[in-house]
């Protein structure tokens, strides 16, 4: 049953990957360096691979930045301008673009529901520590600082202070500050749903 149900979740958020890449190609927008944007693809490939490890190390990852970008997607479409300047307003965007970044972030929600009753552990931790090393390298080689792609090269509008050194220290920013808050909250949800 695990199996059948696995394969279908991976499928689904292969389906992602391709509205993902349909809607950047749309707009013209090349990146793909972007978390949310490369996400559900190694979210398919972690549920096809049935390792929960490694779905919940992307969660780890995703969620909290998730939940920041749906703040100011919300905030945007009622007020028609986006607070932390995520994306454009969205009376400048077709709907399929509108409607195609909303599901792309809630990959990491959608994985959490599916994962929810798995606990998190040390493993999860170590699946979080080699995306990170991923993300960075491939954000330091494959992007220019002025895109602010995933926030290595600044924090953006995210802080408004600067920190020495962000760039360096930003693998260990991301594991302190997101990794672990995030592990945290799915042990939390673990030890509620455990027993239900």
């Amino acid at each position: 049953m695990k199996n059948q149900k696995y394969f279908l979740i991976g499928l689904w958020f292969l389906l992602i990957q391709v509205i993902a890449i349909v809607r950047n190609y749309s707009d013209s927008y090349i990146y793909f360096f972007w978390f949310c944007d490369f996400a559900p693809m190694l979210f398919a490939i972690a549920f096809f691979m049935k390792k929960d490890d490694f779905v919940k190390g992307l969660i780890n990852i995703g969620l909290f930045a998730q939940i920041i970008f749906l703040i100011d997607f919300f905030y945007n479409a009622f007020n028609n301008i986006s607070l932390l300047d995520f994306m454009p307003s969205f009376s400048e965007l077709s709907l399929f673009y509108i409607l195609s970044t909303f599901l792309l972030h809630i990959s990491t929600f959608i994985a959490l529901v599916f994962t929810y009753k798995t606990k998190p552990s040390k493993n999860t931790l170590f699946s979080s520590i080699w995306i990170i090393i991923g993300l960075y390298a491939l954000t330091l080689i494959f992007t220019s600082p002025i895109d602010k792609i995933n926030y290595v090269y600044s924090s953006g509008d995210l802080l408004k202070f600067a920190i020495p050194y962000y760039t360096f220290l930003w693998p260990f920013i991301v594991f302190i500050f997101i990794v672990l808050p995030t592990q945290g909250l799915q042990y939390l949800i673990w030890k509620i749903f455990k027993k239900k």
